[in-house]
């Protein structure tokens, strides 16, 4: 397999899942934000029935309310933060496949798009390379 068809099946390995999972999760998360009254009710009822086989009261209205109140304003921060771990992640694999496939065209440029002199730039390549 040459180096292309490589690179192209290391993005499919990873793009194909995270596209998958991001198809399935999305309306899930879609509804439980639109209507989070409803999970309420599906709570109360749940721990009704939990409460009437124990036969005592667990947890009352007010701490269910607040509970699912704090899960919905934690869950967009989370889908924010994951989404941004994700784009990064995208943003990187495709920088790094473009440095490893054409990493020399892209020294090139950047020495004569660098602005200082050509023997600062030499000494600041060098050093990268070393490193």
């Amino acid at each position: 397999m040459d180096r292309n068809g490589l690179y192209s099946f290391y993005l499919i390995v990873v793009g194909i899942p995270i596209s998958m999972a991001v198809t399935l999760i999305s309306p899930k998360i879609n509804s439980v934000l639109e209507n989070p009254t409803q999970i309420l009710n599906s709570a109360k009822q749940t721990i009704d029935v939990v409460q009437k086989k124990v036969g005592f009261n667990l947890i009352s209205e007010n701490s269910i309310s607040n509970a699912v109140n704090k899960i919905t304003a934690f869950v967009p921060k989370i889908l924010n933060s994951t989404l941004n771990l994700v784009s990064n992640l995208a943003i990187m694999l495709f920088i790094l496949y473009y440095m490893l496939y054409n990493g020399a065209g892209i020294e090139k440029y950047l020495s004569r798009a660098v602005p200082l002199k050509r023997r600062n730039v030499k000494i600041l390549s060098d050093e990268t390379k070393r490193l």
